[in-house]
């Protein structure tokens, strides 16, 4: 034999036994009214707040903005980067060489800031004749060409069955 417990939640209209736990709706409208009178209080507090304070808050902002602002900066950069490589690519064998011949970003950009297919040929250009890795031309490869063939030698499965 088990004893089972059963729990009986009061229905619309009936009171809840002594013991039984109120449901957490009726609890959260009374966090919500604190969470507005700590809001309340907050905001009586910034009225009263320092000029030091108020600066330095600034300040704080102004370091975010501009570590933001490095990182997106940085971000666009590689962007380019990537891009002339892309371009570059056609030209040479190793495209990030263009950066090893002493060419920049800002060498390869037009007046918008964007990449210049033509200045990024040019440079690579200047890069593969200074460092020599030029592409070598595609075109049709032949690994015999050149070489005479050697003579078939005489005989074939009749040569064999004869024991020749």
């Amino acid at each position: 034999m088990s004893t089972e417990t059963t729990t009986q939640t009061p229905q619309d209209g009936q009171e809840a036994p002594e013991g039984a736990q109120a449901p957490l709706e009726a609890t959260e409208p009374a966090e919500d009214q604190q969470d507005h009178q700590q809001d309340g209080q907050d905001e009586d507090d910034n009225d009263d707040e320092h000029p030091a304070a108020e600066a330095k808050r600034y300040r704080l902002r102004l370091r975010e903005a501009e570590a933001t602002r490095d990182q997106l900066a940085a971000q666009v950069e590689a962007m380019q980067r990537a891009e002339a490589e892309r371009i570059a690519a056609a030209t040479v064998i190793q495209p990030a060489s263009i950066w090893a011949a002493g060419t920049t970003v800002a060498d390869v950009l037009d007046d918008d800031g964007n990449v210049d297919p033509e200045k990024v040929k040019a440079a690579t250009i200047t890069a593969a004749e200074s460092l020599g890795l030029a592409r070598t031309k595609s075109g049709a490869f032949s690994p015999y060409a050149g070489r005479v063939p050697q003579s078939r030698p005489r005989g074939g499965m009749a040569d064999v069955i004869r024991g020749e």
